[in-house]
């Protein structure tokens, strides 16, 4: 996990740098997490860790805002794992043909990564179990018409 300090650096005020940090080990956690617990998904995770660096970076100025709230470090990065998964799968960037994802890259592992963060964030009570199998349902939708 070389990249685990990455983000910290673009960090202005010593709160922002821990916040930063909080949210980077979180990430650090749920890819051990994944890992340990189904190794098939080791193929997604390094896409998916590298754009949520960059969406790390991007937010960095509204960060304080956006996890003093509601949202702490833990839901701000379940909430960036569910969107970035969902996001680069909605890409086409990862399907075969219009409708099949590559079994070749690393798209099946996003979507698995995808389900498995909509019902960590389930099981954690930051969204209700209908609104998570209708994210997941139209992430599907979306897949079948794009590629």
């Amino acid at each position: 996990m070389s990249w685990l300090r990455k983000p910290i650096a673009v960090a202005t005020s010593a709160k922002k740098k821990l916040l930063l940090d909080q949210i980077v080990k979180e990430l650090a956690a749920a890819e051990e997490e994944f890992k340990s617990k189904n190794e098939s998904l080791i193929d997604g995770f390094p896409v998916l860790i590298e754009r949520a660096l960059e969406a790390i970076a991007i937010s960095s100025n509204s960060l304080e805002e956006i996890v003093q709230g509601e949202c702490g470090p833990r839901a701000y990065t379940l909430a960036l794992l569910g969107k970035l998964t969902g996001d680069l799968l909605e890409t086409g960037e990862y399907h075969l043909t219009r409708g099949m994802i590559n079994p070749m890259g690393p798209g099946n592992d996003l979507l698995r990564i995808h389900c498995k963060v909509m019902r960590q964030i389930v099981e954690e009570g930051y969204l209700t179990e209908q609104a998570a199998e209708e994210e997941i349902a139209m992430l599907k939708e979306n897949i079948r018409s794009i590629g």
